[in-house]
């Protein structure tokens, strides 16, 4: 069941993300060659990693985590100077297992909620904690932050649904106001289990 979930979760994420960037990509040839050519390599990347990821039942924070670097080059070049972004990843998480498409509808929902919608855009951080007995995963933008917002839209369920799946009650996350704006999504998952 959970491998299902991955499937049908990387079947609505993967083909929307696809089209934008090769459409971004053609735009880009003729105006903005360079730019174009940097935005195809990530997208190379990017689906690289995501084919490889599919064909396993386990990741490493390393391998998810440059998956979205590249995901997050692609925004980069599109956004321009109205998005940036930090990764804080140590190297001894990067080996640590974790399960595939927990990390990315998050970065997806900063992106596209969060800054996408803000005139001058802003930065996500992606940072990866170790604690005794816990890898905490936290994902915080500067955008327009949750806005009132009141439950959760697919890309939070799906991971929520995942998380429960995978980990049981031990398994969290867990969403908060950014100060002075953005929003803050954190994921938690048992060490042991990872």
């Amino acid at each position: 069941v959970v491998e299902a979930d991955l499937k049908r979760l990387q079947a609505q994420v993967e083909p929307h993300f696809l089209f934008n960037t090769l459409s971004n990509v053609l735009s880009l040839i003729d105006t903005h060659p360079a730019r174009g050519k940097a935005m195809l390599e990530n997208l190379t990347a990017y689906l690289r990693t995501s084919l490889d990821r599919t064909r396993r039942e386990i990741c490493t924070i390393g391998q998810e985590m440059a998956m979205i670097r590249d995901y997050m080059e692609i925004h980069r070049i599109r956004m321009c100077e109205r998005f940036t972004y930090n990764m804080d990843v140590p190297e001894t998480a990067a080996h640590r297992p974790f399960p595939p498409m927990l990390i990315q509808p998050l970065v997806e929902n900063a992106l596209q909620h969060g800054l996408e919608p803000k005139i001058e855009g802003g930065n996500i951080e992606v940072r990866v904690i170790e604690t005794e007995h816990t890898v905490r995963v936290i994902i915080s933008d500067t955008g327009v932050g949750l806005l009132g917002k009141r439950g959760r839209g697919v890309g939070l369920s799906n991971v929520q649904e995942r998380l429960l799946a995978l980990h049981g009650a031990d398994g969290k996350l867990t969403l908060e106001e950014n100060q002075p704006s953005g929003c803050i999504a954190t994921i938690e998952v048992p060490l042991a289990t990872t």
